[in-house]
This record gives structure tokens, C-alpha cells and sequence, in this order.
């Protein structure tokens, strides 16, 4: 039995938490540079610019972590692993690094999913009104992406036997 449409699933599914990353990116930057229009140029600063910045702010950084444990691209220790070589440094890549993802996002999914229930529920955003679960809701939200990315690195993804070249000094 082929692999192939859970690879394009999982790829199309990456590609398309990418691009919210980089919308939540633009809104960001657009929100900010209206920001800065209103209170220096026109002289009445616009409220829900800081609002919108902050919030798209913490979904891009949630989600655009997800985004970085599909590439392997995430925070590692390579202090370690460009000493291991062959199987062990395949081993490791594979099964350490995305192994502890995976326990660090189960457990970011429990307690974030109840942190949203919980404080998001009784709380409202200053300037909309909403309640503040979805700004919380990126835990969780991230947190499952993890565990599928981390999950398809382990059972479908091949790693190097040798580090990668750094660039020549």
C-alpha cells in the first residue's frame, strides 16, 4: 500500500499552516504600520491596531513552530547530534528529537486545551470583547499540528546519516 496521498495530505496540510503563518505575518505588520499612521501623522491613535498585532503575533509564532517541527527546522542541540553519524544520528533525528516533540506537545495540548476552557471562557479580550479562548485556542490548535507533523517525521520521513556541510570558511 502507497504512502503517497498521507504525504500529500500532511504536505498540503504544512503548506497551508504556512501561508496563515505568513498572513498572520502581514496583519501584523499592516495593523502595526496603521499603528503608527494613526498616532503620528492623523494624531488619534487607533485602539484595536495593538489587539490585532498582539494576537496574530502569538498564532504565527504557535503556528509557525508546527510548521518548523514538519521541515525539522525547530530548536535543536547540534552540539550533539553533528558528533553522531550512520544509524545512531538517523536514530536520534528520528525517534529522540521528534519523540520529545511529540511528549511536549501532548502534554501542550492537554493543559493548553484546558487553560483555554478554563481562564479563556471567564475572560474577554480588552478592546473586542470576545472571549479570550481564541486567542488561547492556539495551544491546543498547535499542539495537535505537532503531533501530526512529529508523528510523519517518525513513521514517513528518512533523515541524514551525516551532518550537512556548513558553508566553507
Amino acid at each position: 500500500m502507497s504512502n503517497h496521498w498521507i504525504r500529500r495530505a500532511i504536505d498540503a496540510l504544512e503548506r497551508g499552516v504556512a501561508w496563515v503563518v505568513g498572513a498572520m505575518a502581514l496583519i501584523m505588520m499592516l495593523s502595526l504600520m496603521w499603528q503608527v499612521f494613526t498616532r503620528f501623522v492623523i494624531k488619534i491613535p487607533s485602539i484595536w491596531t495593538e489587539e490585532i498585532a498582539r494576537y496574530s503575533f502569538i498564532y504565527m509564532a504557535m503556528l509557525g513552530a508546527a510548521v518548523g517541527v514538519k521541515r525539522s527546522k525547530h530548536f535543536g542541540m547540534t552540539m550533539f547530534s553533528d558528533k553522531l553519524t550512520g544509524t545512531a544520528r538517523r536514530f536520534y533525528q528520528k525517534y529522540v528529537v521528534n519523540g520529545i516533540i511529540l511528549a511536549c506537545s501532548v502534554f501542550i495540548l492537554i493543559y493548553g486545551w484546558d487553560f483555554a476552557i478554563k481562564y479563556g471562557l471567564t475572560r474577554v479580550s480588552p478592546t473586542f470583547l470576545v472571549p479570550m479562548m481564541w486567542a488561547f485556542l492556539c495551544m491546543p490548535l498547535s499542539a495537535v499540528l505537532m503531533i501530526l507533523f512529529a508523528l510523519y517525521n517518525i513513521l514517513f520521513e528518512e533523515f541524514a546519516e551525516a551532518p550537512e556541510a556548513g558553508p566553507s570558511q
